[in-house]
């Protein structure tokens, strides 16, 4: 079983993601801030799905610290906009694939499962 770790402030859409992966059978951790994510991040998660704009820090401070340790690490951002200056960087350093807000669940558990097999670099 594939480990996915989930970080989005929204409580529903959180909710929704976890329990969809779940389903599709992942196991799925759900963190609702990049600062809990980091804390409890293992190089046994094989994708991190993040959404961008959260209090605090947000999903590519997140993508940047989880590099740091892990530079191999799959990583998936979400966000409701798609031309932000901050997603344009998590794209330079190399995130798998960007999802833009808002998306057809099925459409999102497709890209995770190439994700996460490898089908998308």
């Amino acid at each position: 079983m594939k480990n996915i770790m989930i970080v989005e402030d929204n409580l529903p859409i959180r909710t929704l993601f976890k329990t969809v992966l779940t389903q599709s059978g992942y196991k799925v951790i759900a963190m609702n801030d990049a600062k809990s994510a980091l804390d409890h991040y293992s190089n046994q998660t094989h994708l991190i799905i993040s959404d961008v704009d959260m209090p605090g820090h947000d999903g590519v401070w997140l993508l940047e610290q989880v590099r740091k340790m892990n530079p191999q690490q799959k990583f998936i951002l979400t966000s409701a906009n798609q031309h932000s200056i901050r997603i344009k960087y998590a794209k330079e350093i190399g995130i798998q694939c960007f999802i833009e807000k808002p998306f057809s669940i099925k459409d999102f558990v497709k890209t995770v499962d190439q994700c996460v097999n490898d089908l998308i670099n």
